[in-house]
């Protein structure tokens, strides 16, 4: 069936939100997301421009996938990949708008989120030059539940495909580091005990 994840700004509850969906032709767009990190400097003060909505990090069916959400600054911060994985997605979609000279810090992030959660994380990238003159990198990639980058796009090569294996994906959330609990679940553990 085909599936079609992405973004979009809208309005919900009077707030402007970037909202992630899933769409599928049987349901038309689901809403699974709303960005919750923003950055506020030149040319990203998306800070200014969007609010929260309702905050939660929640694993959305797309199919047989089972799919989490990390939009653009969100890769950044660890806590909630891991919290995908641990919740049984099989594939975090992260798109993102972000210039060429930080790729290589994206693509630290994506892996670090790949392998924390034992997920593939699919990332696209806005490409071109803005009508400012901030130049995006365009790059995207495919990594898999250990890190490595299964598929890259370019300019010469501006798709990419590749088959998720969510067995993989399974046998990597039970494994190092995707199996190690949580700080506060050994500290609310040993309290229980005493």
């Amino acid at each position: 069936m085909p599936t079609v994840l992405g973004t979009i700004a809208t309005d919900q509850d009077g707030c402007n939100v970037n909202q992630a969906f899933v769409w599928t032709a049987e349901k038309g767009a689901v809403g699974a997301h709303t960005k919750q990190y923003f950055p506020d400097e030149g040319g990203f003060y998306e800070a200014r421009w969007f609010g929260a909505g309702q905050t939660h990090f929640r694993v959305v069916e797309a199919g047989i996938l089972r799919v989490g959400f990390l939009i653009c600054s969100e890769v950044m911060f660890n806590e909630h990949a891991r919290h995908y994985g641990r919740s049984g997605a099989h594939l975090i979609a992260a798109p993102r708008a972000t210039p060429v000279g930080s790729l290589g810090r994206w693509l630290v992030a994506l892996r670090m989120a790949a392998i924390v959660s034992g997920c593939y994380v699919a990332s696209s990238n806005r490409g071109g030059t803005d009508s400012k003159g901030l130049r995006f990198g365009g790059c995207g990639w495919i990594v898999d539940p250990n890190g490595e980058v299964v598929a890259q796009t370019s300019t010469a090569t501006p798709v990419a495909s590749y088959d998720l294996d969510i067995d993989f994906a399974a046998r990597a959330q039970r494994e190092y580091p995707c199996y190690i609990p949580e700080l506060r679940q050994k500290q609310t553990g040993s309290q229980d005990h005493s």
